[in-house]
């Protein structure tokens, strides 16, 4: 089988290659063809194309030149003849290279999330697409990486994804599952003209929506095409693993979704803590913040539920239960001494806050 070796790349004058995403699609099906099972990672972002595969040495440099002459034909500007080519030492190279290429989207500030970018491998690692033997050889080369550990590269929550079930495709409705197909083969969307790809992108929404109950009209209307090609449709034969990558493509478009909603929300719910505490290392929240939010000395939001006697001090430690207001901690950790009026509440330093501030 020979060895692993990293292959890069460049764009002359490191302008970008392919300027929309029809042709990142056809670019990324291109090299399915032309490297096929020799391809283990790959990456295609704005002016350079990161590719690892498994041959030998003699196998390596031609790959290099049909690689370029496969890629450049629909790229907007020339790709360099002599790529950089080294070769992958050992088990943990090959894990950082994973990593490496799994987070080069958010690595060059590409606007799309890294799972989604059409350019990556991911899907294709995860089962979310489906391009001839693309994404099959890296299991067996790291069994101790699973799934989890690459959906985490990803900048997704670290677990293994469950292919979109018939109620979700449902509520989907056809129009996205004939978006998610295109995906899910690497199709650029729009395309019209015959190929056998479109083809199975549009079986693949025929016999999906049939299956969950969408209407035969609505298939019609969302892949573009009368009723009878959709029930002409709805009985080729078409492989399981298309079926499979579809729902896989749906299922990590709602992941993506769900991670970029949870954080935009933790965002919005935390970060006022975040910015009240230059007040002080134990600054108080603010004004109609709900208590779980309240932030210890260091920033961190309360443990949810917490009542208002473990507000905690400079240091983010917990005040005794029960104890009044005068032993409102210092910065210091240290009471402040009993009967001491507002205005001599303590600031994060352990210095009297100026009269008046309280």
């Amino acid at each position: 089988m020979g060895q692993l070796w990293h292959l890069t790349f460049e764009a002359e004058g490191r302008r970008t290659l392919y300027e929309s995403e029809a042709t990142l699609r056809l670019a990324v099906r291109r090299l399915a063809e032309v490297a096929g099972a020799r391809v283990v990672l790959f990456c295609i972002v704005d002016d350079h194309i990161h590719v690892v595969v498994r041959c030998t040495r003699e196998e390596a440099a031609h790959l290099v030149q049909t690689i370029n002459l496969a890629l450049r034909s629909l790229a907007a500007v020339p790709i360099k003849r002599n790529a950089d080519v080294k070769p992958v030492t050992s088990r943990s190279h090959l894990t950082n290279l994973v990593r490496y290429v799994v987070s080069q989207p958010p690595h060059h500030k590409l606007p799309v999330h890294p799972a989604l970018w059409a350019g990556s491998c991911f899907p294709d690692l995860i089962g979310a697409r489906a391009i001839g033997a693309l994404g099959q050889p890296l299991p067996p080369l790291l069994p101790r990486v699973p799934i989890e550990h690459i959906m985490a590269f990803a900048d997704l929550p670290p677990r293994r994804l469950a292919p979109a079930d018939n109620a979700r495709l449902r509520a989907a409705g056809a129009f996205r599952i004939a978006s998610s197909a295109l995906a899910a083969l690497a199709v650029p969307p729009g395309a019209t003209h015959r190929i056998r790809a479109l083809t199975h992108a549009r079986a693949a929404t025929a016999q999906l929506a049939a299956a969950v109950g969408i209407p035969t009209s609505e298939t019609a209307s969302a892949l573009g095409v009368s009723c009878t090609t959709v029930r002409e449709l709805q009985a080729y034969s078409l492989e399981a693993t298309v079926l499979s990558a579809t729902r896989l493509r749906i299922a990590l478009e709602d992941a993506v979704g769900e991670a970029l909603g949870l954080r935009a929300g933790e965002r919005s719910r935390c970060g006022r803590g975040r910015e009240a505490a230059p007040q002080g290392e134990g600054s108080q929240p603010l004004a109609g913040e709900p208590a779980q939010c309240a932030t210890s000395g260091r920033g961190r939001p309360s443990p949810p539920g917490k009542p208002a006697q473990y507000a905690t001090s400079g240091r983010g430690r917990p005040s005794p239960p029960g104890k009044p207001a005068q032993y409102a901690t210092s910065g210091r950790g240290r009471p402040s001494p009993p009967g001491k009026p507002a205005q001599y509440a303590t600031s994060g330093r352990g210095r009297p806050s100026p009269r008046g501030l309280g």
